[in-house]
Protein backbone atom coordinates (compact mmCIF):
# COMPACT_ATOMS: atom_id res chain seq x y z
CA UNK A 1 0.00 0.00 0.00
CA UNK A 2 2.98 2.44 0.94
CA UNK A 3 4.49 1.72 -2.23
CA UNK A 4 1.50 2.67 -4.18
CA UNK A 5 1.31 5.31 -2.45
CA UNK A 6 4.92 6.79 -3.24
CA UNK A 7 4.19 5.58 -7.02
CA UNK A 8 1.36 8.06 -6.76
CA UNK A 9 2.80 10.50 -5.04
CA UNK A 10 5.91 10.68 -8.10
CA UNK A 11 3.79 10.36 -10.86
CA UNK A 12 1.57 13.02 -9.44
CA UNK A 13 4.45 15.39 -9.31
CA UNK A 14 6.04 14.57 -12.05
CA UNK A 15 3.26 15.32 -14.37
CA UNK A 16 3.32 18.96 -12.48
CA UNK A 17 6.24 19.48 -13.46
CA UNK A 18 5.80 18.44 -16.84
CA UNK A 19 2.89 20.78 -17.02
CA UNK A 20 4.02 23.92 -16.36
CA UNK A 21 4.47 26.47 -18.64
CA UNK A 22 8.51 26.20 -20.35
CA UNK A 23 8.70 30.12 -18.95
CA UNK A 24 8.55 29.44 -15.36
CA UNK A 25 10.98 26.35 -15.58
CA UNK A 26 13.16 28.98 -17.60
CA UNK A 27 12.35 31.57 -14.48
CA UNK A 28 12.82 29.00 -11.77
CA UNK A 29 16.39 27.89 -13.35
CA UNK A 30 17.76 31.05 -13.27
CA UNK A 31 16.37 31.67 -9.81
CA UNK A 32 18.10 28.76 -9.00
CA UNK A 33 21.06 29.45 -10.72
CA UNK A 34 21.57 32.84 -8.91
CA UNK A 35 21.02 31.76 -5.40
CA UNK A 36 23.38 28.44 -5.38
CA UNK A 37 25.62 31.18 -6.79
CA UNK A 38 25.56 32.98 -4.13
CA UNK A 39 26.27 30.13 -1.58
CA UNK A 40 29.35 29.68 -3.62
CA UNK A 41 28.90 26.81 -5.78
CA UNK A 42 30.97 27.77 -9.06
CA UNK A 43 28.72 29.60 -12.12
CA UNK A 44 29.61 27.66 -14.72
CA UNK A 45 28.92 24.02 -13.21
CA UNK A 46 25.81 25.96 -11.95
CA UNK A 47 24.65 26.52 -15.29
CA UNK A 48 25.02 23.21 -16.64
CA UNK A 49 23.69 20.80 -13.99
CA UNK A 50 20.80 23.53 -14.51
CA UNK A 51 20.58 22.83 -18.31
CA UNK A 52 20.62 19.22 -18.13
CA UNK A 53 17.92 19.64 -15.08
CA UNK A 54 16.09 21.64 -17.72
CA UNK A 55 16.22 18.48 -20.48
CA UNK A 56 14.74 16.45 -17.65
CA UNK A 57 12.19 18.66 -16.78
CA UNK A 58 10.36 18.42 -20.01
CA UNK A 59 8.50 15.30 -20.97
CA UNK A 60 10.94 13.31 -23.39
CA UNK A 61 13.67 14.03 -20.93
CA UNK A 62 15.90 11.33 -21.26
CA UNK A 63 15.24 11.04 -25.46
CA UNK A 64 16.21 14.62 -25.16
CA UNK A 65 19.47 14.46 -23.10
CA UNK A 66 20.57 11.63 -25.46
CA UNK A 67 20.02 14.20 -28.50
CA UNK A 68 21.55 17.11 -26.54
CA UNK A 69 24.41 15.21 -25.50
CA UNK A 70 25.20 13.79 -28.98
CA UNK A 71 24.73 17.39 -30.54
CA UNK A 72 27.41 18.23 -27.82
CA UNK A 73 29.49 15.59 -29.55
CA UNK A 74 29.09 17.15 -33.67
CA UNK A 75 32.44 18.80 -34.93
CA UNK A 76 31.39 22.03 -35.57
CA UNK A 77 30.55 22.15 -31.38
CA UNK A 78 34.00 20.85 -31.03
CA UNK A 79 35.85 23.45 -32.78
CA UNK A 80 33.93 25.84 -31.80
CA UNK A 81 34.99 25.05 -28.19
CA UNK A 82 38.47 24.49 -29.54
CA UNK A 83 38.31 27.82 -31.09
CA UNK A 84 37.34 29.45 -28.10
CA UNK A 85 40.35 28.03 -25.96
CA UNK A 86 43.02 29.03 -29.10
CA UNK A 87 41.67 32.10 -28.11
CA UNK A 88 42.47 32.45 -25.00
CA UNK A 89 45.86 31.16 -25.41
CA UNK A 90 46.03 33.49 -27.34
CA UNK A 91 45.34 36.67 -25.51
CA UNK A 92 46.91 35.21 -22.49
CA UNK A 93 50.12 34.80 -25.05
CA UNK A 94 49.99 38.45 -25.87
CA UNK A 95 49.31 39.38 -22.08
CA UNK A 96 52.62 37.51 -21.25
CA UNK A 97 54.43 38.72 -23.92
CA UNK A 98 53.54 42.25 -23.24
CA UNK A 99 52.39 42.40 -26.58
CA UNK A 100 49.09 43.94 -25.95
CA UNK A 101 50.21 46.88 -23.72
CA UNK A 102 52.66 47.87 -26.68
CA UNK A 103 50.05 47.87 -28.87
CA UNK A 104 47.35 49.68 -27.00
CA UNK A 105 50.50 52.31 -26.30
CA UNK A 106 50.49 52.60 -29.85
CA UNK A 107 47.33 52.94 -30.20
CA UNK A 108 46.87 55.60 -27.57
CA UNK A 109 49.69 57.94 -29.77
CA UNK A 110 47.72 57.53 -32.64
CA UNK A 111 43.82 57.91 -30.94
CA UNK A 112 44.43 61.11 -28.56
CA UNK A 113 40.61 61.18 -27.72
CA UNK A 114 40.21 58.54 -25.07
CA UNK A 115 36.31 57.66 -25.25
CA UNK A 116 37.60 57.26 -28.74
CA UNK A 117 40.05 54.54 -28.07
CA UNK A 118 38.16 52.62 -25.50
CA UNK A 119 35.50 52.06 -27.98
CA UNK A 120 37.15 51.34 -31.21
CA UNK A 121 39.00 48.85 -29.89
CA UNK A 122 35.91 46.41 -28.78
CA UNK A 123 33.98 47.90 -32.39
CA UNK A 124 36.67 46.78 -34.70
CA UNK A 125 37.00 43.35 -33.07
CA UNK A 126 33.48 43.37 -32.42
CA UNK A 127 33.44 43.57 -37.07
CA UNK A 128 35.32 40.59 -37.19
CA UNK A 129 33.99 37.36 -38.34
CA UNK A 130 34.94 35.40 -35.13
CA UNK A 131 33.45 33.75 -32.04
CA UNK A 132 34.39 35.18 -28.76
CA UNK A 133 35.50 38.51 -29.86
CA UNK A 134 34.28 39.87 -26.43
CA UNK A 135 37.14 37.40 -25.17
CA UNK A 136 39.63 39.21 -26.91
CA UNK A 137 38.39 42.65 -26.64
CA UNK A 138 37.86 42.68 -22.73
CA UNK A 139 41.99 42.87 -22.10
CA UNK A 140 42.34 45.50 -24.45
CA UNK A 141 39.50 47.68 -22.71
CA UNK A 142 41.31 46.12 -19.58
CA UNK A 143 44.83 47.21 -21.24
CA UNK A 144 43.69 50.66 -21.68
CA UNK A 145 42.56 52.12 -18.21
CA UNK A 146 45.59 51.83 -16.73
CA UNK A 147 44.85 53.98 -14.00
CA UNK A 148 42.08 51.75 -12.93
CA UNK A 149 39.52 54.52 -12.97
CA UNK A 150 36.90 52.60 -14.22
CA UNK A 151 34.98 49.38 -12.66
CA UNK A 152 35.37 46.38 -13.92
CA UNK A 153 31.33 46.44 -15.15
CA UNK A 154 31.96 49.44 -16.61
CA UNK A 155 34.11 48.22 -19.01
CA UNK A 156 32.63 45.41 -19.53
CA UNK A 157 29.67 47.33 -20.77
CA UNK A 158 31.93 49.43 -22.54
CA UNK A 159 33.28 45.77 -24.52
CA UNK A 160 29.57 44.87 -25.16
CA UNK A 161 28.10 47.67 -26.22
CA UNK A 162 30.97 48.68 -28.52
CA UNK A 163 31.63 45.79 -29.70
CA UNK A 164 28.14 43.98 -30.69
CA UNK A 165 26.53 47.78 -31.75
CA UNK A 166 29.18 49.47 -33.37
CA UNK A 167 31.25 52.51 -32.23
CA UNK A 168 28.53 53.85 -29.64
CA UNK A 169 30.64 53.08 -26.16
CA UNK A 170 31.77 56.11 -25.83
CA UNK A 171 28.73 57.31 -23.95
CA UNK A 172 28.85 55.19 -21.46
CA UNK A 173 32.26 56.30 -20.59
CA UNK A 174 32.71 59.03 -17.85
CA UNK A 175 35.67 61.68 -17.70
Amino acid sequence: MRASATNYFYSHYMDWIFNLPAFIKVIAAFVSILVINRFGMNLGLSILIHSILLVFASSSGSERFLFWFKGFLQPSNLLLFLTIFLLLFFTESLRTTGRMEKTVESLKGWLKNRKLLFSSLPALIGLLPMPGGALFSAPLVDSIDKGKELSPSHKAAINYWSGTYGNTGGRYIRE
